[in-house]
């Protein structure tokens, strides 16, 4: 979203509320944000706890980024302004970097508060090894900057709070300004304060401000700084080399470093896996699981997200909701709930229409015979049949109360079955592959090896790979391994020696890879002009298949569209005409967790093949290893049993592609014994 919108929120707040500027918690009610005229929260509830790990879901456009950006920025009232908020966004305002600055002097440099007090401590050193009047000097400079931050603390809060708090926070906002004016009054006085006094103060000061340097572990800094660009996989070199050399998506990994970094009570953390190898991946999900801040994490990869959610908060329909486990266990049970109510919905539903009926049939009986006694049961039964209607447990499955003990109005004794309502899932169908029998070899490989002009040694080494029509084959490896020299040897854009590599003749491919998001991130046309269709209306029923429509195929240019639309523009221009082989290079980053498993279940029953080059293990293992998220193994609904899939994971390794029997999990325990460099 665009950064320039300006972000607008409003909470509840009592005169009860916590106001402590060291309080660690939050707890957020009727929250209301907006993004220009969008409103992206109503009446919302947002109460983390201290050290907790949260996930934040929500479908593309929903709102995630904002929500972390505005929690950062501290634009909803009731957020303690002492809180250390850190915030990796998606979009990263340009490096402030010095001339010739290094990553690593940069990152340690980046711990603005750290920084300030070392220069406080260099200030008052000198000041108290100097002449008498420098330390007045300097400790009403320090007073003056002090009351200069308690004023722009106060002006923010100020902003935000409106009604009787808001005026205390207006008092409050002319108190410190008129404090602002005496501290700078003081500083431009002469010394005829007690010298001896302020030289007292000065040394209580600066063995304060050194306890507050132990406390953020200065003594270490360089060494934690190191560590953490090395476990973000920089080397040596880079880390010592100019920050302004690196690419877009190695400066990404420096913020990074510099957000673990920095002491911190929430952490905000929006896609931090974009960009990371797998190694590097496990490395960062070992580190937030350790860290002991709150975390609320934004992520497309189900896995990394599994691996450190204490909670899930999900962001539907302009609220948040809470659920305490993991993105799995949420969907799972979501599924389960709402099969649950939908089957005791339905079967109420018959009985109603079935003692309908006979109460229709007992009224007509008594009616022909006059029997009033009897006409006065069936008028009986007819009050209570909507009172027995409702839960018949309650939603964890315990007894229910009825509502007559409950307080209220209440017109049926029993709750009514609430089924939640989900959005539909995302829309992504893909077109069927022209006809090769399933046994057809698309591409095969036989001892394949290359090299580079002027490299040493070759990038490859003695591969035999066959992808045949219906295959499913995932490719794993570290940057740099050779995954991308692998897909564009298969595509034919690198030339191998010959008889190395056969295609069949027939065959075409539909290649996927982020560089298409970042060349279209600088296109004016719309999605129809891109796509370039004889009518407009073919071109809409391409993209609507793709959940992709309205105003935003037509109006929008596609530089502006988010980066999930981007994506789909991208499948878009490579699915016409429809491919038999999909090689797929980090297809989910851009991508929310919903649309990533509709795009993997897709990729399962679609009859073409399918290359996988991601470090996304869920969805390696949902498409290549046929894993399900039903604990029963069973198939899922749509599931094609009668097509024969051949393939498996296969890993590059220094050069060699060898086949994982043990799949992602086997990948993964290599990994993180070190064995894979």
């Amino acid at each position: 979203m665009n950064s320039t919108v300006p972000i607008i929120a409003t909470s509840r707040q009592t005169r009860f509320h916590p106001t402590s500027s060291t309080s660690l918690d939050l707890d957020l009610h009727d929250v209301t944000l907006t993004l220009g005229s969008t409103e992206l929260l109503t009446s919302a509830t947002l109460k983390l706890s201290p050290g907790v790990k949260y996930v934040l879901v929500g479908r593309n456009g929903t709102g995630k980024s904002t929500i972390l950006k505005a929690l950062a920025e501290k634009l909803i009232p009731g957020i303690p302004g002492g809180m250390r908020i850190r915030l990796l966004g998606q979009q990263m305002e340009a490096v402030d970097a010095r001339e010739g600055e290094t990553v690593f002097e940069w990152v340690v440099r980046s711990y603005k508060e750290m920084e300030e007090v070392k220069s406080r401590v260099g200030v008052l050193e000198s000041a108290l090894e100097g002449e008498a009047g420098g330390v007045v000097e300097v400790l009403r400079r320090f007073e003056w900057e002090e009351k200069g931050r308690e004023l722009a603390e106060a002006t923010r809060i100020a902003s935000l709070r409106s009604g009787v708090r808001g005026m205390k926070a207006r008092k409050e906002q002319k108190a410190a300004e008129k404090a602002l004016e005496e501290a700078e009054k003081r500083l431009k006085e002469r010394y005829t304060d007690d010298i001896a006094e302020d030289t007292k103060k000065a040394a209580t000061m600066l063995a304060e401000l050194e306890a507050t340097l132990e406390d953020m572990e200065a003594s270490t800094a360089s060494t934690r700084a190191r560590a953490l660009l090395t476990g973000l996989g920089f080397k040596p070199a880079i880390i010592d080399s100019p920050i302004t050399t690196l690419s877009s998506g190695n400066l990404t990994r420096v913020y990074l470093a510099s957000i673990l970094f920095q002491r911190s009570d929430l952490l905000l953390l929006d896609e931090p896996t974009n960009f990371l190898d797998l190694t590097t991946l496990l490395w960062l999900q070992d580190q937030l699981q350790q860290h002991a801040s709150t975390l609320v994490l934004v992520t497309h990869d189900r896995a990394f997200a599994d691996a450190i959610a204490d909670e899930v908060l999900i962001l539907h329909d302009k609220t948040i909701e809470r659920f305490a486990g993991n993105l799995s266990t949420f969907y799972k049970m979501r599924a389960e709930k709402i099969a649950y109510l939908t089957k005791m919905s339905e079967a109420q539903e018959k009985q109603k229409e079935h003692m309908k009926a006979s109460i229709a049939s007992a009224q007509a009986a008594a009616r022909k015979s006059g029997d009033q006694k009897k006409l006065a049961m069936v008028k009986s039964r007819q009050k209570k049949l909507e009172d027995r209607m409702g839960m018949e447990v309650s939603t964890k499955g315990t007894r229910f109360k009825l509502n007559r003990d409950l307080p209220g109005y209440h017109k049926t004794s029993r709750a009514t079955i609430d089924i939640p309502s989900i959005p539909p899932p995302p829309k992504l169908h893909l077109p069927t592959p022209p006809h090769l029998p399933p046994t057809t070899p698309l591409i095969s490989t036989t001892s394949l090896t290359f090299t580079y002009p002027h490299s040493p040694s070759p990038t490859l080494r003695d591969t035999t790979l066959t992808i045949h029509a219906t295959s499913r084959i995932g490719i794993l490896g570290i940057n740099g391994a050779g995954k991308s020299t692998l897909v564009k040897l298969l595509l034919g854009e690198l030339t191998a020696k010959a008889n190395m590599v056969t295609r069949h003749p027939r065959v075409r491919c539909g290649y996927y890879s982020p560089a298409m998001v970042e060349r279209l991130a600088g296109e004016e046309r719309t999605a129809l002009e891109l796509l370039g269709r004889e009518t407009e209306q073919e071109g809409r029923v391409e993209l609507s298949r793709l959940g992709l429509g309205g105003k935003a195929v037509s109006d929008v240019p596609v530089r502006a569209l988010s980066g999930g639309q981007k994506v789909r523009v991208a499948l878009a221009l490579l699915l016409n005409p429809p491919p038999h082989l999909l090689i797929l290079d980090e297809i989910t980053t851009h991508l929310d967790a919903e649309t990533v498993e509709t795009l993997a279940k897709a990729l399962r029953k679609w009859e073409g093949a399918v290359v996988i080059v991601s470090h996304d293990r869920w969805f390696v293992r949902y498409v290549v290893e046929g894993e399900t998220d039903n604990d029963d193994g069973e198939e899922e609904e749509g599931e094609d049993e009668g097509v024969q899939r051949e393939g498996g994971v296969y890993a590059v390794v220094k050069g060699r592609v060898r086949r994982l029997m043990g799949g992602v999990e086997e990948f993964e325990e290599k990994v993180r014994k070190g064995k894979v460099k």
